[in-house]
């Protein structure tokens, strides 16, 4: 039942976006990527460090995008990950709880 009902939006923005865009099986890649960005820099699992690796990857976003050059947002972001994880590869929180 959970499944149905969230599945329900999704349907209707891809009966809404079906005319107007090309429907491909990577149309929405860029937003997972965005999305996996603070997943994995705030420890998976981990809501407290998720939503403080969100601000993060939120500041960079619009810092790169305001004063370097907003196509390299995602560049930025990555490397930044990359180099938390490097000094902790738990994530930022590194906590085992949840919250």
């Amino acid at each position: 039942l959970a499944m149905v009902i969230s599945s329900i939006p999704a349907g209707v923005m891809i009966i809404l976006i079906a005319p107007i865009w090309p429907l491909n099986p990577f149309i929405g890649m860029e937003l997972f990527s965005y999305a996996m960005l603070p997943a994995v820099l705030g420890g998976l699992g981990n809501l407290r460090g998720t939503i403080l690796a969100s601000y993060i990857i939120g500041f960079i976003h619009a810092f790169c995008g305001f004063v370097i050059n907003p196509r390299l947002m995602l560049l930025a972001s990555l490397v930044v990950v990359l180099v938390i994880l490097a000094v902790r590869p738990s994530g930022i929180v590194g906590a085992e709880t949840v919250w």
